[in-house]
């Protein structure tokens, strides 16, 4: 078989999301069982979206990742996906779930800690928001001691999410603290 090459450097960034979510839409209908590939079809779907939402586009991603996981109720990825599928007001209570696990099926991976609060903050859910950004950047900083590895090994984006997280709780004073 012929090898394809996915990456051709001529093509825009856009081009080449559609090409690359066509050659894995290809892969998932030859490997319809394969977690992997569907989780990466369903990625590769949210990745041709370039700007808003595409509810249609999101919505088919998250099919795919909700398959996967009635299949497999902890796969990472598709956790990953179907939060970042339905991380908007209007479909966010249709990732509660998946939100809820996910911390729990990855504890000690600092971005996994934080998904969750892309639901959570979409239903206005601060307190869960808060927890959540918190313990991904203690996972982070703990990361960053284990492995003796810069600051830069922080989880600065969780950091962000924690500090608006203390401004909608009215912890002003907390959130301030932060910028010190």
């Amino acid at each position: 078989a012929a090898v394809k090459i996915l990456y051709q450097p001529e093509k825009s960034k856009t081009q080449r999301d559609q090409e690359y979510a066509e050659y894995l839409k290809l892969l998932h209908q030859k490997y319809p069982g394969n977690h992997e590939v569907a989780s990466f079809y369903a990625l590769s779907l949210l990745g041709t979206v370039s700007e808003g939402r595409d509810y249609e586009v999101y919505g088919e991603a998250a099919r795919i990742a909700q398959k996967v996981l009635t299949e497999n109720p902890k796969h990472p990825g598709a956790l990953h996906y179907l939060i970042h599928s339905y991380d908007d007001p209007d479909h966010a209570h249709l990732a509660l779930n998946a939100a809820d696990a996910y911390a729990k099926v990855a504890p000690d991976a600092s971005h996994a800690l934080h998904m969750p609060s892309h639901i959570y903050v979409a239903r206005g859910m601060w307190n869960e928001m808060v927890a959540s950004n918190e313990e991904s950047y203690t996972a982070s900083v703990h990361r960053m001691e284990r492995k003796s590895l810069s600051d830069d090994a922080r989880g600065y984006h969780s950091y962000h999410w924690l500090q608006y997280g203390y401004l909608q709780q009215g912890r002003a004073d907390d959130a301030r603290e932060m910028a010190v």
